[in-house]
């Protein structure tokens, strides 16, 4: 009998586990046009709060004269980081003591934007610009959202293009084709 109990028992968390890893439901969406929601209840969009800290990280990488370094993910003292590097680290600090954290502590800018952030045709400073090659729909950069100024897009991104190497603050006009989108990063709760 205690054995039928105990093989019950773990075929109900077993059915708890994979049912919550496939179906979710998100009690704390605080949506934007074309969210995708979040993949589990303790995840919510990111507070304007901590966006703000996010953005002030940034600039503390951009001054401290940054370099690009591709797969770099240095601590905000050290000196080489990429583009996605750069968003886990502000983010990373961020929430630190928040309660709340990145769902992921190593993430792609395709990963972000394809699993880690809400779609948003509004972005906020400490949002994400995601971007890509001029003829191709693939997100391979991002950066993080500063300001809309008339047809300008400001941004603070880590890049080793053309006159630029390191983290900067940069700009493209809205309509320029290397913008595929913006992003909310999805957080989740501690």
């Amino acid at each position: 009998m205690k054995a039928l109990i105990a093989k019950g028992i773990f075929l109900a968390s077993l059915f708890l586990f994979f049912s919550c890893d496939n179906f979710y439901f998100n009690f704390n969406y605080t949506g934007t046009s074309g969210s995708s929601g979040t993949k589990e209840s303790n995840q919510i969009l990111c507070p304007r709060y901590i966006k703000e800290k996010v953005v002030d990280f940034a600039y503390q990488y951009a001054d401290a004269d940054t370099f690009y370094e591709w797969g770099g993910q240095d601590p905000l003292r050290a000196i080489g980081i990429d583009c996605s590097g750069l968003v886990v680290r502000c983010y990373s600090y961020a929430t630190s003591g928040t309660g709340y954290s990145l769902i992921q502590s190593d993430m792609s800018s395709a990963y972000m934007y394809e699993s880690a952030t809400s779609q948003t045709t509004t972005p906020e400073a400490g949002d994400l610009v995601f971007m890509g090659e001029v003829n191709s729909s693939a997100i391979t950069h991002v950066g993080i959202f500063v300001k809309k100024l008339g047809t300008e897009i400001y941004f603070i991104d880590s890049t080793d293009s053309g006159s630029t190497n390191g983290v900067s603050e940069r700009s493209y006009d809205i309509s320029n084709k290397k913008i595929k989108g913006y992003g909310i990063m999805k957080l989740k709760q501690k």
